[in-house]
């Protein structure tokens, strides 16, 4: 059985047949035909104030000394400093790469 040759799908490097231009301009196509911002809405920013509030106000606590006598605000704080970070990392950041 002889193998043949397969031919291999190249892509242009650069210019208006690239690919990559082909994509960006049909991305900024799409946005401005719906009239979108192609950076992030009302509730993406609100998100994102909710989740680096979660983390900061915390922290902030923490470092004054709040809970320095009761070890049960420190660990609630340390937890919402946590719920802070993932929501940050799992909600903010997943959505920033899409």
């Amino acid at each position: 059985m002889k193998v043949q040759k397969l031919d291999i799908v190249r892509f242009a490097s650069k210019g208006r047949e690239s690919f990559y231009d082909a994509i960006i301009s049909k991305v900024h196509t799409y946005f401005e035909m719906r009239n979108i911002s192609p950076y992030a809405n009302k509730e993406m920013w609100l998100k994102t104030a909710v989740m680096m509030s979660l983390y900061f106000i915390p922290y902030v606590l923490l470092v004054t000394g709040f809970a320095a006598n009761n070890a049960w605000i420190l660990f609630g704080l340390w937890f919402l400093m946590g719920w802070g970070t993932s929501g940050l990392g799992t909600s903010v950041m997943h959505d920033a790469n899409h």
